[in-house]
């Protein structure tokens, strides 16, 4: 549970925030990789608090001293972008190499609004990422239609 959770947040900002870093110095880590971390952390942290996701954003942007609202803005308000080339797939953070010899998809029945598209990043990411990733909705709501659509385009 809670120590899965822990680790799975531990991996993601040593391989893809701070992978770059000399982490033997005292550097600063800037706002901006601050912001990126705790969007990290509430993607994988958040799904296990349905009940306050606004507190759980207020929490981690404590934790991780930045701006509650910039936070709010980049978990529940942000649109990815949904980028489809002939290598890979990119959707907003992750990005997903495509099969080789795989049709282009010009087939957009499913629609992308911005919950969609958060959606999209967030299974996108648990692919890239090698991490399981659970669905959980009300028959007909779209989980199988998210997951088809972004399989469609890899």
């Amino acid at each position: 549970g809670d120590l899965r959770a822990a680790l799975a947040v531990v991996a993601r900002l040593d391989g893809r925030i701070f992978s770059d870093r000399d982490h033997s110095s005292a550097e600063h880590v800037s706002e901006t990789r601050r912001l990126a971390a705790a969007v990290e952390a509430c993607d994988v942290l958040l799904g296990r608090r349905r009940d306050d996701v606004a507190a759980g954003i207020e929490e981690a942007a404590r934790a991780f001293d930045v701006a509650a609202e910039a936070l709010r803005a980049a978990v529940l308000e942000a649109a990815p972008a949904l980028v489809v080339d002939a290598a890979a797939v990119r959707c907003g953070r992750f990005t997903i190499p495509r099969v080789a010899g795989a049709a282009s998809d010009d087939d957009e029945t499913f629609a992308t609004p911005p919950h969609a598209a958060r959606l999209l990043e967030k299974v996108a990411g648990c692919c890239a990422l090698r991490e399981p990733c659970l669905l959980v909705g009300e028959p007909g709501c779209g989980k199988t239609s998210a997951v088809q659509a972004l399989a469609k385009k890899c």
